[in-house]
């Protein structure tokens, strides 16, 4: 009988000792792993994506591990990444322990003349954290290389105008399309007829034909400087004769039309007259694309593009959630613009638009390609699934047409791009634009 108790007291003492073990077990496990603290944190997200001029030789960037972490460099020129690193890309450390760390990277001069890409990979506790590396490129041949010289004209090829000489000879002239002016002695405009209607006149200001035949129109809100009197004839000046929304009614109008002060016919001293160059032409989508490193996102698609050198432009990469998203750009070589405009409308209206298939041949990803004037290009999204690297979807094309080069001192500095189709708007930079965006130049008003 006292065997059995001894017995029956160790069981129970052990026993106890099982559910102290397992309540101390468990009230050390963690709290529920729903949401994890994460192993990898960049210090500064910005720079997950980081680009190079062909000379910028180093570059930086900080992150926290909470566990040991290696890193990795693989190629990824040409979308597809290599099985093996790239040699001119170097890394100041490959792997560490936990806690904050910074990376120095250090690349070797890019004169291939290509653009080249690489991931630098960072992996801690099975989790991974990428740093895309792009690093222009330019040729290395010992001399420079002759660039083409374009004159400047004063005015755009593709802008039509008509020339109208104006007196005070009585006659309401007709400006163009169904609008009419006056002139009025010693150099004075008043305004005309628009069937039947009186449209408003505004002076702009003092501008440049060349500048004034492509500016967005002002609002016709009849205030503001929009006059039904006599206004001063100025030479250089630009002036836009309009109605409104309300006076347009039932009179099937192009809301407002442009012209501009040429030159003064004069009688002796006194102004008598006016040449005019008077145009109806509107160009509501124009994108003015020069300044290095900005980013053009069209919303039809995910498509995303880069202006990085005066006159070419590179397709881009994108996360979309599941997939990654591929810009692909493909030169649809010279056209006319009323026939490359059909085309995108028709894309744009998912009707059967002649726009090429997809293949990663003819269509170019990360690479760069040159825009020449007068030709139209597509621009493609494509999502690829992160999981298996197979295509996902093939967005709608987007588009645009090369109306232009920017030049100063007769080199060309940017583009001119027109967009003008269905109802795209372009994100720069952090901004919708659905007007031109004008740049900068330091020598005249604009041009």
């Amino acid at each position: 009988m006292k065997r059995f108790k001894f017995f029956q007291t160790v069981a129970l003492l052990l026993c106890t000792a099982s559910i102290t073990l397992i309540a101390c077990c468990d009230d050390n496990e963690p709290p529920g792993n729903d949401n994890p603290p994460p192993v990898i944190q960049l210090a500064d997200e910005s720079l997950q994506q980081q680009s190079f001029a062909p000379d910028k030789l180093t570059g930086s960037f900080s992150f926290e591990a909470t566990a040991a972490w290696t890193a990795t460099v693989v190629e990824t020129t040409g979308r597809s990444e290599q099985s093996t690193g790239p040699e001119w890309i170097t890394l100041s450390q490959y792997s560490g322990e936990a806690g904050e760390q910074t990376i120095t990277i250090t690349l070797t001069p890019n004169d291939t003349g290509n653009e080249r890409s690489a991931d630098i990979i960072i992996v801690s506790e099975g989790q991974e954290l990428r740093i895309s590396v792009t690093q222009a490129g330019t040729a290395d041949d010992g001399q420079d290389e002759e660039e083409e010289i374009i004159a400047d004209t004063g005015e755009w090829d593709w802008v039509e105008y008509t020339v109208l000489n104006i007196m005070d000879d009585g006659t309401d002239h007709n400006i163009t399309g169904h609008y009419y002016l006056f002139f009025k002695e010693p150099g004075y405009f008043l305004p005309g007829t628009a069937r039947g209607e009186t449209p408003r006149l505004k002076d702009i200001g003092a501008i440049s034909w060349k500048e004034f035949s492509i500016m967005p129109e002002p609002e016709v809100n009849y205030s503001d400087g929009w006059s039904l009197e006599l206004i001063p004839c100025i030479k250089g000046h630009g002036y836009f004769a309009a109605l409104n929304d309300i006076d347009l009614q039932g009179t099937g109008l192009q809301q407002s039309v442009r012209f501009w002060v040429e030159d003064y016919i004069m009688q002796g001293d006194e102004i008598v007259g006016a040449k005019l160059r008077c145009t109806q032409e509107r160009f509501p989508r124009l994108l003015f694309a020069e300044k290095d490193g900005t980013s053009y996102d069209f919303s039809g698609s995910y498509s995303l593009i880069l202006f990085e050198k005066p006159q070419s432009i590179i397709g881009k990469w994108r996360d979309i959630k599941l997939f990654n998203g591929f810009t692909f750009i493909m030169d649809a070589g010279e056209m006319e613009y009323d026939e490359w405009q059909d085309i995108m409308q028709k894309e744009s209206d998912y009707q059967e638009s002649g726009i090429p298939a997809f293949n990663e041949t003819d269509w170019s990803y990360n690479t760069e390609v040159t825009c020449v004037k007068g030709h139209g290009y597509y621009i493609r999204c494509v999502e690829y699934d992160k999981e298996t690297g197979e295509v996902h979807d093939l967005n709608p094309a987007d588009g645009f047409y090369v109306r232009d080069y920017l030049t100063e001192n007769g080199k060309i500095v940017g583009l001119i791009l027109d967009y003008n189709y269905d109802d795209q708007l372009v994100f720069v930079d952090g901004y919708w634009e659905d007007y031109p965006i004008w740049p900068d130049f330091p020598d005249t008003p604009h041009f």
